[in-house]
């Protein structure tokens, strides 16, 4: 089952000055904004959605997945809200915490496969 994006913003994160796919979102340091925009094909099919970070500070934290907090974090969703991707953002990160990162995310999903193809057909 697909987290729904609601669960991430809420109606109540709708932004006040800016049309309905705009979403003000409070961190430590300020209100920051996410727009959400409808991903097309070549044929003007919709996709997805897609939820994306503006204005990020090193003093955010967003996301948080397998010990590491992330600074700002992109979001993709079916077109009935559903999450099927989730991206974050570090602003410094030592390759140590990185492997452990890695490692952490192989135990819980197992190892990751790497492939060459094209995303869209």
């Amino acid at each position: 089952m697909m987290t729904p994006i609601t669960d991430k913003f809420p109606e109540r994160y709708t932004h006040p000055d800016y049309r309905a796919d705009w979403f003000s979102v409070l961190s430590v340091s300020r209100s920051n904004r996410y727009n959400k925009e409808i991903c097309y094909s070549y044929a003007d099919e919709a996709l997805w959605l897609e939820y994306r970070y503006f204005n990020s500070c090193s003093g955010d934290e967003y996301q948080s997945m397998a010990g590491q907090t992330f600074n700002d974090g992109n979001f993709a969703t079916t077109l009935d809200g559903r999450i099927f991707l989730a991206s974050g953002k570090i602003k410094k990160l030592a390759r140590t915490k990185s492997d452990d990162f890695i490692a952490r995310l192989s135990k819980r999903y197992g190892e990751p496969i790497h492939t060459v193809e094209f995303f869209l057909r």
